[in-house]
């Protein structure tokens, strides 16, 4: 086991080529014949939950593929797919079919092989790496930019003569955040109404956008860190704070008009940014109406200048509340 006959060949006592498959030894005849046996090698995939999508297996990063029966069990598995450029291989396998999270192509010849996976409806690829991928030295020198996330789901393994590889294939979910706005009355603590002003937001790596009182907006994001900010506040309105509400518990961090959060795969949060109105004022003049207008001051046309009439000290002035019939002060 772990061995394969590659090849036979023969010759006779003058070097001559003999067919290994049938040939014919007369008395004083020799043949020589040489078998070539190779090693087998194999590559064992694990698949990971990258969380982070960092292209890395954290600790925390779960296998995804249980062992067991049934439909459930079975949804969780994941399709990989092994094919050989000269050798006769194109094998697939489930994880967790016999190992949880992973699957193990065995028995192969020396070959270079194509490693890719069936990508499940909903999720992303982060990287395929195995332990024996070649790395690059001297990057700093290079004039050009490299990337090794590896997520075009194609990958080269090369499997040397009984060679053991490990591969590894992450993979991660979208996450999501959601932008709300509540905008309250002078007394901080009312949420306002009839009052539909824009208020500007920016979220890192989406376009800016407006959002008035009760409106609220989705975003579908890569796993990150992401700062939410109130961008443009109108005039006569103050921004009191931004506040993060996670659907599995933890807390942002407070940054000036906004709110930074952190999303792993298939995170949920809700930031939910609030302002109030700034308390108006109303002025009342008294004044003596001497010439029957009705108005304080007019302009005075022959003498091109503006005319006041005067002002009725102490008096006192009282500002109904249309709602309550109340004073106000």
């Amino acid at each position: 086991p772990g061995w394969d006959l590659t090849d036979v060949s023969c010759v006779d006592s003058d070097q001559a080529p003999v067919d290994p498959s049938e040939f014919i030894v007369s008395n004083e005849d020799q043949i020589f014949c040489t078998f070539t046996n190779t090693k087998l090698g194999n590559v064992t995939v694990v698949k990971y939950h990258d969380h982070n999508a960092n292209g890395v297996r954290d600790v925390g990063d779960e296998v995804l593929g249980d062992t067991g029966a049934g439909d459930e069990v079975e949804a969780t598995r994941w399709e990989m797919h092994l094919v050989g450029t000269d050798t006769d291989v194109d094998a697939y396998q489930w994880t967790g079919a016999l190992v949880q999270g992973q699957v193990t192509f065995s028995d192969l010849l020396p070959d270079s092989f194509t490693l890719s996976e069936q990508i499940k409806e909903g999720w992303f690829q982060s990287k395929i790496s195995c332990n024996n991928d070649s790395i690059l030295d001297g990057l700093d020198n290079l004039p050009f930019s490299i990337s090794f996330l590896d997520n075009d789901n194609e990958h080269e393994v090369n499997v040397g003569a009984g060679q053991n590889i490990t591969c590894e294939i992450g993979n991660y979910q979208d996450a999501e955040i959601t932008v709300r706005k509540v905008l309250y009355q002078p007394d901080g603590a009312t949420v306002a109404s009839n009052d539909d002003t824009q208020f500007g937001f920016s979220l890192t790596g989406q376009n800016d956008f407006d959002l008035a009182n009760g409106d609220a907006q989705n975003f579908s994001v890569d796993p990150g860190t992401y700062t939410v900010n109130e961008s443009n506040i109108p005039t006569n309105y103050d921004f009191i704070d931004c506040v993060a509400d996670y659907e599995y518990g933890g807390e942002g961090i407070s940054v000036q008009n906004g709110e930074e959060v952190t999303l792993g795969s298939g995170n949920e949060v809700t930031v939910t940014c609030y302002n109030k109105q700034q308390s108006g004022t109303i002025t009342g003049d008294k004044f003596n109406d001497i010439i029957g207008e009705g108005q304080e001051c007019s302009f005075d046309n022959e003498q091109e200048t503006e005319i006041c009439q005067p002002k009725l000290p102490n008096w006192t002035i009282n500002l109904y509340n249309n709602d309550d019939g109340s004073i106000g002060d």
